[in-house]
């Protein structure tokens, strides 16, 4: 696709700090969302023998813990870093965890075949992508017939004095340290936008400091 992917590039020391600050995490980090694609999957008639993919995936703790809910399916984790991948298999063989692909590889380049997911997932990443859009074409690409795609990420138009409830569930610091990425979140009505320009049927919107779109082929 010819881009550079600077928004991906991950050291390893970071990416080592952010796995073990992750994993000692896990539950406040992914319980909501997980509630969240739970009551999606009910709702929309998901086929629990289906295949699942995280773009974006990380170490993988967020397939991890959707295997608990529906453990008969395929899942797919993608991330552009090599270390992410290899912890996530690691991670995965240690968990017992059977019917998993971790792949190296870029969200706007996705290396999955078209018309192969029912599921596809993309937790806090779609605004460190280098291009956010070509994403979400290319989550649309994989995605089956009426497959659905689900969508959490911070907002950019979240209003600032709302922020004060992070400042009390983390800290000034930590706090500080979180707002000084906010100019790269984005709009969730220009993300709802796009997704409805690449083909997405709307299904539902949430908007609160972080927002989740849901989307079906």
């Amino acid at each position: 696709m010819g881009h550079k992917h600077k928004k991906h590039e991950w050291t390893e020391e970071r990416s080592e700090r952010f796995i073990k600050s992750v994993e000692n995490r896990i539950g406040k980090r992914y319980t909501s969302f997980i509630k969240k694609i739970n009551s999606f999957m009910k709702r929309y008639d998901f086929n629990e023998n289906g295949k699942i993919a995280d773009i974006g995936c990380g170490p993988g703790f967020l397939l991890f813990e959707l295997k608990k809910v529906v453990p008969n399916t395929e899942i797919i984790g993608v991330d552009s870093s090599e270390l992410m991948i290899n912890t996530a298999i690691k991670k995965a063989k240690e968990q017992r965890i059977y019917n998993f692909e971790f792949k190296k590889g870029y969200a706007e380049n996705i290396p999955i075949e078209e018309n192969n997911v029912d599921l596809a997932t993309c937790f806090n990443s779609l605004h460190d992508f280098n291009d956010w859009k070509q994403s979400i074409r290319e989550v649309f690409r994989i995605l089956g017939k009426n497959g659905i795609f689900i969508l959490h990420d911070r907002s950019g138009v979240y209003p600032k004095w709302k922020f004060i409830s992070v400042i009390f569930r983390i800290g000034i610091r930590n706090a500080i340290r979180y707002y000084k990425t906010r100019r790269s979140w984005l709009d969730p009505n220009l993300v709802e936008t796009i997704m409805i320009e690449t083909g997405f049927q709307i299904l539902s919107l949430e908007k609160k400091e972080h927002y989740i779109i849901v989307g079906r082929k």
